[in-house]
Order: C-alpha cells, then sequence, then structure tokens
C-alpha cells in the first residue's frame, strides 16, 4: 500500500470517526433538551402548588368557624340519616371538647355519636355522606352487638370536624 492510499485511508476513518461522534453529540443534546424542557414545566408545576400552599395557609381553607361549624354539622348529620333511611337508629349525638391542633389557628372539634339496630349498608351510608365534601372525618368507629335475625349492629363512630380558630394574641 503506497503512502497516498494510508492517508486516504486514515482521513477517511478520521471523517467517519467525526462522523459517528457529531451523530452521538446529536443525539445526547437533543435527550438532554428534552429533559430540560420536563424540568422546567415541573419546576412551574412546583411553583405553582407552592403558590396554592402558601395562600391556603393564609386563610381558614376548609375549616369553618366554630358556631357555623356546630350548626352545620348538626344538620349534616340530620340530612345523612335521613339519606341512609336512619329513623330511630341514631340514639345520641355528643359534642365533645375541641383540642387545638399544636401551634395552630385550627382545633379538632369532636363529636360522638351512638346507633342502634343499623345494618352494615345504612352505616355505610350515613358516614359517607356526613363526612362527603367537608371538613368532617370518622375518628374511631365501633361496631358491636350483631342481631343475627335482622342482621343488624350497634355502632359508636366518633367524629372530628376541623374549625379554624385563631389563636390569642398575647
Amino acid at each position: 500500500m503506497n503512502e497516498a492510499r494510508k492517508h486516504a485511508l486514515l482521513y477517511g476513518m478520521l471523517l467517519v470517526m467525526l462522523a459517528v461522534a457529531a451523530v452521538w453529540n446529536f443525539t445526547a443534546m437533543t435527550e438532554q433538551r428534552a429533559l430540560a424542557h420536563a424540568q422546567a414545566e415541573d419546576l412551574l408545576v412546583c411553583a405553582t402548588l407552592a403558590d396554592q400552599i402558601k395562600t391556603l395557609r393564609t386563610g381558614p381553607g376548609v375549616a369553618s368557624s366554630e358556631a357555623k361549624n356546630v350548626q352545620e354539622l348538626g344538620q349534616r348529620i340530620e340530612a345523612a340519616s335521613q339519606q341512609a333511611g336512619l329513623s330511630g337508629e341514631l340514639v345520641g349525638v355528643a359534642w365533645q371538647n375541641a383540642s387545638r391542633i399544636g401551634e395552630t389557628d385550627y382545633v379538632r372539634k369532636p363529636v360522638r355519636l351512638s346507633l342502634r339496630g343499623v345494618s352494615l349498608p345504612q352505616m355505610t351510608t350515613f358516614l359517607h355522606h356526613v363526612t362527603n365534601a367537608s371538613a368532617v372525618a370518622v375518628r374511631d368507629l365501633r361496631i358491636s352487638g350483631r342481631n343475627d335475625a335482622s342482621e343488624t349492629w350497634q355502632a359508636e363512630a366518633a367524629l372530628t370536624s376541623l374549625v379554624y380558630q385563631p389563636l390569642p394574641e398575647e
């Protein structure tokens, strides 16, 4: 092989290697650009969520004032008992003392419900309607005393509602 041919072969191999490197670099750059766009979108979502969190921290959110809460929850209990087909099964509603949630402007207002002779579908329908789309949650549920003849149960449920009650200023 003569000298000119060797140089041509080397230059050809060099050009092929440069072309492969250029294609590889272009592919890597395209992937990085796609990742950068995805990260920019994620950053925008995070910034939006952070703004929403800041907004939610400044107001009562889903919690309500105490007076409104007691009346509203009483109405929810009554409406839910009608929707579940309960007539005399709801035998007790006992409001308990509110407890502050840490050093926040919120208190938890518990209420204990006693149900007697209620079927499981009635109980789940009742509890679903009481807690649906509100700041009320079922904290405890105790089911006992099954009546085999009528397939009814006795139950006690502890509901808690979130109440916005600012800390007293010192």
